[in-house]
């Protein structure tokens, strides 16, 4: 018997949260087994950032319950039974579907670990468990359970049964991602799906960043960016406090996408502010000159104004690059930020990988050694 942890492809796929986060923690920490249908008020759920794809059946969550379409309900509806709720939301997001995505509520828990035979480390007040480095269950409390929550768990993991995985990997159900935590007839079935996926991790990784020229072709489109990024970051290297020297050696197309997608990050992190502080506003003006080059001429207009504005507060701050303390004093009231907000509530947002990628389609031959 096989017991696999239920994960979402969240690098991918778009996570989300509660548009109105008041009182998130407590939310989140009520997903834990309790019945919630009859007391339940549809709640409009929000992108957390807009890194992600579109096209998933099955999204994650900042409170460790996913969001499923219809499809994924009507595939799994055998399996599940009276194990879930389907809680009815609002995607406050244009472009999605709000009838066919319902939060997935996995209801009671199992007293089903063995923890005389678990490797576990408890909180220091014994209240609970902070982490299982293995985790053994009860073979006669899980057999025949298809989807549950443990006790003592405080993580409110969602585990299933192999024949659950097995049926939404052939009903082709995009945005699961699965771990196997337990395997009763082999011990060692566990250590090796790890060993396994961290190989084809540094694989993977090791691929990208020696990338030659044409190799982009043969991985799928949603790998481009960050097959791009690893790459330009690996020669980079150690000269990390020169970025733009290096990226000046690469054609213009990888000059841009670079400049673009680090811009995004560090913007979806810590607003212009952070990326003005970890890059410089060369990388600003390539970004902007990128955003244009593929038709993204609202980006190119709010960076132009946001070096602007960090150009103008340099001038008048006269302040140490070095100065960490410096440097967060500008958070309290700082001009950049209006420039976040219009990036951050950006319609161009949801543009911005599929011109990319339309962009390296065209310029195939610049990205690789």
């Amino acid at each position: 018997m096989k017991i696999w942890k239920m994960k979402f492809d969240v690098n991918k796929y778009n996570i989300w949260s509660f548009t109105d986060r008041t009182d998130l923690v407590d939310k989140c920490n009520s997903f834990d087994g309790r019945k919630k249908i009859n007391s339940w008020k549809t709640i409009k759920m929000s992108r957390l950032d807009s890194s992600g794809a579109k096209g998933a059946n099955a999204m994650g969550t900042d409170f460790a319950m996913p969001m499923v379409d219809s499809k994924v309900v009507k595939n799994i509806d055998n399996f599940t039974n009276s194990s879930v709720e389907l809680l009815p939301i609002i995607l406050d997001e244009d472009g999605y579907d709000t009838s066919d995505f319902y939060i997935l509520n996995v209801i009671g828990r199992l007293d089903c670990i063995d923890f005389e035979k678990s490797d576990y480390k408890a909180f220091s007040n014994g209240e609970g468990i902070l982490k299982f480095n293995k985790i053994v269950f009860r073979e006669n409390v899980v057999r025949g359970k298809h989807i549950f929550k443990a006790e003592n768990d405080r993580f409110r993991t969602n585990y299933i049964s192999d024949e659950l995985r097995q049926k939404i990997e052939n009903s082709n159900l995009k945005g699961f991602l699965f771990e196997l935590v337990w395997d009763s007839e082999d011990k060692k079935a566990v250590e090796e799906f790890k060993e396994n996926e961290r190989l084809e991790s540094e694989k993977r990784a090791n691929a990208y960043k020696t990338m030659k020229n044409g190799m982009i072709k043969v991985w799928s489109e949603d790998e481009w960016i960050m097959a791009i990024m690893t790459w330009i970051w690996g020669k980079i290297g150690e000269n990390s406090g020169d970025v733009f020297s290096t990226i000046q050696e690469l054609p213009r197309p990888c000059q841009y996408i670079f400049s673009m997608y680090s811009l995004k990050s560090e913007i979806e992190n810590g607003g212009y502010n952070q990326f003005f502080y970890n890059f410089n506003t060369e990388i600003a003006k390539v970004a902007e000159n990128g955003f244009m080059e593929i038709g993204l001429k609202e980006f190119s207009l709010i960076t132009a104004d946001a070096i602007e504005t960090y150009e103008d507060m340099r001038a008048r701050n006269k302040r140490s690059e070095d100065d960490i303390e410096d440097f967060m004093s500008t958070y309290d009231i700082n001009p950049l930020d209006a420039s976040t907000g219009y990036f951050m509530s950006s319609f161009d947002l949801d543009k911005l990988e599929e011109n990319s990628i339309g962009y390296i389609k065209d310029n195939m031959e610049c990205f690789g050694d």
